[in-house]
């Protein structure tokens, strides 16, 4: 076994999956800050746009995730 395909073969095993948890970590934590942003703010404009910015940081997040694993396995 060569030392590029144990490398290709510790990044298929460890990192890829690691890739989904943080994902779903900075997700997670996307949102619990907004809703405590949104418990303090008692102003209705400002709680749309959060909304709006918690779903773009949302959608990229994922996004950037989806590329970079699907770069890996290739």
């Amino acid at each position: 076994m060569t030392i590029p395909v144990l490398v290709q073969q510790i990044f298929e095993i460890c990192i890829i999956p690691l890739l989904g948890l943080l994902t779903t970590y900075i997700i997670s934590f996307v949102k619990a800050k907004n809703k405590e942003i949104q418990t303090n703010i008692d102003n209705e404009l400002y709680i749309k746009y959060m909304n709006m910015l918690e779903k773009t940081i949302v959608k990229c997040v994922v996004a950037t995730n989806q590329t970079y694993v699907d770069a890996l396995k290739a």
